[in-house]
């Protein structure tokens, strides 16, 4: 259950170190956490949403369910949930191949400004509904 936010830089070092003073080692499972940092200029394409700063960083913790039973890895997502919407409230974004779980109204929120624009382009290239129904973005 992996989670990966963009942060902007003037907030990214306090939630970064609450999040991490939050997260046991249990909780990342052996996995890998990774900070990276951006530069806005190198994010053109218009729907791959990073926070408006000219600078941000990737934080992600690329968790392990262990053990791997449905209970812990549904504690894990949900742990996911809450640091996303802590993410938000401090201008970050996500990186949506996560394990996150986002309804319709949260990919609105997404995408933002460029939602109708989205969807216009859902419509004509995916007129039969075709593609990610799973994702519940439509």
């Amino acid at each position: 259950p992996w989670i990966n936010l963009f942060l902007p830089s003037h907030t990214a070092l306090d939630f970064i170190q609450e999040a991490l003073a939050r997260t046991s080692l249990a909780e990342v499972g052996q996995g890998v956490i990774s900070i990276y940092p951006y530069n806005h200029s190198a994010f053109v394409a218009p729907f791959f949403r990073v926070p408006a700063t000219s600078h941000f960083f990737l934080f992600a913790l690329l968790r392990n369910a262990i053990p791997p039973t449905t209970a812990h890895a549904e504690q894990l997502v949900a742990a996911n949930r809450q640091l996303f919407e802590r993410a938000k409230a401090a201008g970050g974004t996500r990186y949506p191949v996560d394990s996150v779980p986002m309804i319709q109204r949260d990919w609105v929120e997404h995408f933002g400004q460029m939602w109708e624009i989205f969807v216009m382009f859902k419509q004509f290239f995916d007129p039969d509904n075709l593609f990610a129904p799973g994702q519940r973005i439509f």
